[in-house]
């Protein structure tokens, strides 16, 4: 539990991070430390940057402040049903279908807890005028 706590202090450690560059240096210590023998392999992977990002549903336009979606699954603009989530606990969103929608969340708050328990489209942070906006334009879909 000591190594799972360390790691964690990192902070976040996405694919070219300097969070990723620490765990990665913590993980090859500790290794050594046991005894093994440790290698680094390079090794490329294609990253993503988008540097605008509008949420578009009806006649109204967001900006989005986080993103998140599978960028190998498709070419061009992400559309589909939406989902706007009010109630970001745990509990709320495991109960709530959200598999294939664009989820769209006022602020951060449940990001993380949709994109690891559920397979939406593209989950969406928002402001919180824009997605009251969004809610009172009663739009169903999105791109």
């Amino acid at each position: 539990m000591a190594h799972v706590r360390q790691l964690a202090a990192v902070g976040i450690h996405e694919a070219g991070s300097r969070g990723e560059r620490r765990a990665a240096q913590y993980i090859r210590e500790q290794m050594k430390k046991a005894g093994l023998s440790v290698t680094d392999e390079p090794f490329t992977f294609q990253s993503f940057a988008l540097e605008d990002a509008v949420l578009v549903a009806g006649s109204v336009e967001a900006d989005i402040m986080k993103l998140g979606f599978n960028p190998y699954s498709q070419k061009g603009p992400i559309s589909g049903e939406l989902s706007l989530v009010t109630a970001t606990g745990q509990r709320s969103i495991l109960e709530a279908e959200l598999d294939g929608k664009l989820v769209v969340l006022a602020g951060n708050d449940g990001f993380n807890i949709v994109s690891f328990h559920k397979n939406p489209k593209a989950l969406v942070s928002v402001s919180a005028p824009d997605f009251d906006r969004l809610k009172a334009s009663g739009a169903s879909s999105g791109e």
